[in-house]
C-alpha cells in the first residue's frame, strides 16, 4: 500500500566554475549536508522512510559519489536550530579547506515535510528563500541541493519551473548558474511507499546513481542521466496508484556547456555485472534484506551497478517467471550474473513495489498443531505452513501464525506472527503483531508491533512500535515508537518516540522525542528533544532540548533548556539555565549558576565564586576602604553581571590585626569612558588566624563609578552601606570611628554607610 507524503519534492541546484574539454582532469572536492526528518505535527501525520531515504542517499555519496565520510554530515529529526548549526558547521568545514585546489561542490539533500513556503523541521520553518541564500554563501564552484518534501514544488514555480519531460545537455563545460529540480508538480501528491520503504522519487534516483541510469555505458551517472531515469521510473511506478500520477519537473538556467557527474561507478570498490541474457525487472537486495536498486533491463546489453563488498540477494521477474539467487561481491572485483546462477522461485513476498505482502498458496493451512519437535507433529510436515493454534513440548515452528502458540521449550515463526507467542526458553519471529512471553529471550528478526517480555533479552532488528520489557536487555535495530524498559540496558540503534528506563544504561542511535532514564548512563546520538535523567551522564552529542539531569555530568553538542548536574555541565551553545558545580559552555545565554562557570562568550548572567568568559577576562583590582582594609581582588564574568573574590587584611583594629577573604556579585552598565556598577560583597573577617571560632562576617553593598584610562586600567571609587553580624559581644574599629554592635536575637548587628575606591587592571 502506498501512503501519501503530501508533496515529495526533489530540488537540484547547480553552480558550476568549469574547465575546458581539452584540458586535463582538476581535483574535486565534495562535501555534504544529508538531512533527514520523519518528524510530524498536528496537520501532518509522520513519515516512515525520510531517515532511511537520507541514509541511503548520504551512503550512495560516500560509495560512488566522491564524498569522504568525514566531509559528509547526517542529521536525524533536527529542530531548526539543529539544521542552521549543521549548515554552519558545513560552511566552516568549506572555508578550513579553502586552501585545497581544484574545484570544490557541496550536496544538501532535505527529506522530510515541507509547505509551500519552505521546508518544516519540527514546528519551525525554514523558507525556500534562506535555502537559495544559504547555497549562494558557500563560497564553492558547484551547488547541489535535493529536497525531499512536501509542496516544494513551489520552489520551482516562483522561478518559471514547467511540468516537463527529463532535459538532456551533453556538452563539454558548465561554467555558472543554476537547476532547480522537484520531483512533482506544486499541484500534484507525492508519494512514499511501505512496499520499497522509502518515497518514490528518492528510491529511483538513489537506484540510478548506482548504475542503471548510465544510459551511454561510460561508467559514470550525469545529473542529467540520474534525473531522466528517476522521472521515467517515477512516472510509470505512480500512474496506477490511488494517489495519481507524478511528474518531476525543473527550472534550469546554466551558462556553458555540460554535464555534472553525479557518481562514478569506476571508483566502486565492487561491482555487480548483469550480463546480456538476462532481462526483466530486477530487484538487488542487501544482506538485510533492503531493497537497494530496482530497475528494468532489456535483452542484449550489459549493465553496471555499483555496491559494497558482501552477500546480495538478485531476484528477476520476467516473462518466465520469477528467479532468485544469493551473489557474493568481492572486495576490487567484478562479479558477472547471467542468470544461471538463479533459481526459480514460485512467489516473493513483499518484493513488488506498490504492492503489500503477498499470499503464497504453497502454505498450508493447520488449524491446530500439536508437536514435539518441528519434524514430529500432528499435522506432519510441509514445506510452508500457517498456523492458527498451536501447542509443542521441546520446539514448535511456522512460516505463518494467526493466533496462539504455547511452547514448554522455543516457538520458531520465520515469518509473520499476529497473535501470542509464549514459550518457557525463547520465542523467535520474522515480523511480529501482538505479543511474545518468554522465560528467557525474544527474538525478532524484522519489526515489532505489540508487546515483549522476557526475563534476559528482548530484539527487534528492524524496530519497534509498542513495548519491551526486559529483566536484563531490550535491543531494537531501528526506530522504537512506545518504550523499553529494562533492569541492565536498552540500546536502540534508531529513533526513539516514547520512554527508555533502565537499571543501568539507555541509548538511541538516532533521536529522542520523549523521555531517557537511567541509574548510569544515557546517549541520545542525534539531535534530540525530551527529558534524560540519569545518576551519572547524559550525553547528547548532537544537541538538545528540554532538560537534562545528572547526578555526575551532562554533556551535550548544543543545548535548549535545563541542564542540572551534580559534578559537571558541558555544552556547546546553549539557551536557558545550567546548574551544576562546574558549567561549561561555548556560548551561554541565559543563567548559569555555579562554583566555576567557563565560557566563550555570555549573553545573560553568569553566577559563580569563579566565572571565565574568554570574549571578557578577568580584571584584577587593588583597593581601600572605610574600614582600613587593603584588599586584592578579581572581577570576572560577562559584560554585563559578574563574580568578585577578595582577599584583604588591616592593622586599624581594637585586637591587632585583621584579615578577611570574601565573594560577591556585581551588575555593571557600560558607558562611553568606563562604566557604572552595582555590587554586593560578603566578606569573613578573622582576627590573627583562619581558626578564629568567632568571626565577623562583613557584608558591603556599593555603588561604583570606574573610569578607563587604557583599555587595561581603570580608577574607580563609591559609596557602601556595610552590614556587620557577630556572634558575640564586641566592637570594630574603622579608620574613622569605631562602630558598636547591638544585639537582635542571638547576634549582635552594627549598620554603618562607608566609601572604597581603587585600582582595576
Amino acid at each position: 500500500m502506498n501512503t501519501t507524503r503530501c508533496l515529495v519534492t526533489v530540488m537540484m541546484v547547480c553552480l558550476a566554475a568549469s574547465f575546458k574539454i581539452l584540458a586535463g582532469p582538476v581535483s574535486l572536492t565534495r562535501y555534504a549536508l544529508v538531512v533527514g526528518s520523519n518528524t510530524g505535527d498536528a496537520e501532518r501525520r509522520e513519515l516512515k522512510y525520510a531517515v532511511s531515504d537520507a541514509e541511503s542517499f548520504a551512503r550512495v555519496l560516500m560509495e560512488l559519489g566522491g564524498v569522504r565520510q568525514d566531509r559528509c554530515m547526517v542529521m536525524k529529526n533536527p529542530d531548526k536550530r539543529g539544521f542552521l548549526r549543521g549548515l554552519g558547521r558545513l560552511k566552516t568545514a568549506i572555508h578550513n579547506e579553502k586552501a585545497l585546489q581544484g574545484r570544490k561542490e557541496v550536496v544538501i539533500y532535505y527529506s522530510g515535510h515541507a509547505d509551500e513556503r519552505g521546508i518544516l523541521l519540527g514546528r519551525e520553518g525554514f523558507a525556500y528563500k534562506e535555502i537559495r541564500d544559504t547555497l549562494h554563501q558557500m563560497g564553492v564552484d558547484v551547488r547541489i541541493a535535493v529536497l525531499d518534501a512536501c509542496a516544494s514544488g513551489s520552489f520551482t514555480r516562483e522561478k518559471g519551473g514547467t511540468h516537463r519531460p527529463p532535459f538532456l545537455y551533453d556538452m563539454s563545460t558548465v561554467t555558472e548558474g543554476y537547476a532547480f529540480l522537484t520531483s512533482s508538480s506544486a499541484d500534484e501528491v507525492s508519494q512514499e511507499s511501505d512496499a520499497i520503504r522509502s518515497s518514490f522519487f528518492t528510491h529511483y534516483l538513489v537506484s540510478g546513481m548506482r548504475g542503471p541510469a548510465d544510459a551511454n555505458r561510460d561508467g559514470k551517472v550525469t545529473l542529467n542521466e540520474a534525473y531522466e531515469f528517476a522521472y521515467d521510473e517515477t512516472l510509470q511506478r505512480t500512474e496506477k496508484t490511488s494517489a495519481g500520477p507524478q511528474h518531476a519537473s525543473y527550472d534550469i538556467r546554466l551558462k556553458g556547456s555540460g554535464d555534472l557527474v553525479l557518481t562514478d561507478l569506476r571508483t566502486s570498490s565492487a561491482v555487480l555485472r548483469l550480463m546480456p541474457a538476462l532481462t526483466g525487472r530486477i530487484f538487488v537486495h542487501d544482506a538485510q534484506g533492503h531493497l537497494l536498486v530496482e530497475l528494468s533491463k532489456s535483452p542484449g546489453k550489459k549493465l553496471e551497478i555499483g555496491l559494497e563488498p558482501g552477500e546480495f540477494e538478485v531476484l528477476v521477474h520476467s516473462s518466465d517467471g520469477v528467479s532468485a539467487g544469493n551473489i557474493l561481491l568481492k572486495e576490487g572485483g567484478v562479479t558477472e550474473v547471467t542468470g544461471s546462477e538463479l533459481h526459480k522461485v514460485k512467489q516473493v513476498a513483499h518484493r513488488l513495489r506498490g504492492a503489500e505482502t503477498m499470499v503464497d498458496d504453497s502454505y498450508a493451512r493447520i488449524p491446530f498443531n500439536m508437536s514435539f519437535l518441528p519434524q514430529l507433529s500432528i499435522s506432519g510436515r510441509y514445506n510452508k505452513t500457517k498456523v492458527y493454534a498451536s501447542l509443542s513440548l521441546l520446539a514448535g515452528m511456522t512460516e505463518w501464525l494467526h493466533g496462539a502458540e504455547l511452547s514448554s521449550g522455543i516457538s520458531v515463526v520465520t515469518e509473520t506472527m499476529t497473535g501470542v507467542q509464549v514459550a518457557s526458553i525463547a520465542t523467535l519471529g520474522g515480523e511480529v503483531t501482538g505479543l511474545q512471553l518468554s522465560g528467557v529471550a525474544n527474538l525478532v528478526k524484522g519489526s515489532v508491533k505489540g508487546l515483549q517480555i522476557a526475563s534476559v533479552v528482548n530484539t527487534s532488528t528492524s524496530g519497534l512500535t509498542g513495548l519491551q520489557l526486559s529483566g536484563a536487555v531490550n535491543f531494537s535495530g531501528k526506530d522504537v515508537a512506545g518504550g523499553q524498559v529494562a533492569s541492565a540496558a536498552n540500546h536502540l540503534q534508531g529513533n526513539l518516540s516514547g520512554v527508555q528506563l533502565s537499571g543501568g544504561y539507555n541509548f538511541s542511535g538516532g533521536a529522542i522525542r520523549g523521555i531517557q532514564i537511567a541509574s548510569a548512563c544515557n546517549v541520545a546520538n542525534e539531535s534530540s528533544t525530551g527529558i534524560q535523567i540519569t545518576g551519572c551522564t547524559n550525553i547528547a552529542p548532537a544537541g538538545f532540548a528540554g532538560c537534562g539531569i545528572a547526578g555526575g555530568v551532562n554533556v551535550t553538542g548544543c543545548m535548549t533548556g535545563l541542564q542540572i548536574a551534580g559534578g559537571i555541565n558541558v555544552t556547546g551553545d546553549f539557551i536557558g539555565i545550567q546548574i551544576a558545580p562546574v558549567n561549561i559552555s561555548r556560548k551561554m545565554t541565559g543563567l548559569q549558576l555555579g562554583v566555576f562557570n567557563i565560557c566563550d562568550t555570555v549573553d545573560g548572567v553568569p553566577l559563580a565564586v569563579f566565572s571565565y568568559v574568554r570574549s571578557n577576562p578577568p580584571r584584577y583590582r587593588v583597593y581601600l576602604d572605610e574600614a582600613g582594609f587593603v584588599t586584592a581582588g578579581v572581577r570576572s564574568g560577562g559584560e554585563y553581571f559578574y563574580s568578585l573574590l577578595s582577599l584583604g587584611t588591616t592593622t586599624v583594629s581594637l585586637t591587632g590585626y585583621q584579615w578577611y577573604f570574601g565573594a560577591g556579585f556585581g551588575a555593571r552598565l557600560p558607558v562611553k569612558k568606563g562604566y557604572f556598577a552595582v555590587e554586593s560583597m560578603a566578606n569573613q573577617v578573622h582576627v590573627r588566624n583562619v581558626w578564629d571560632l568567632s568571626p565577623v562576617f562583613h557584608v558591603r553593598n556599593s555603588v561604583i563609578y570606574a573610569y578607563t584610562f587604557t583599555p587595561g586600567f581603570s580608577l574607580w571609587v563609591g559609596p557602601s552601606l556595610n552590614i556587620g553580624i557577630a556572634w558575640r559581644e564586641g566592637k570594630m574599629r574603622n579608620s574613622y570611628r569605631e562602630v558598636t554592635y547591638e544585639r537582635h536575637l542571638q547576634h549582635w548587628h552594627a549598620y554603618w554607610p562607608g566609601i572604597t575606591g581603587g585600582i582595576e587592571l
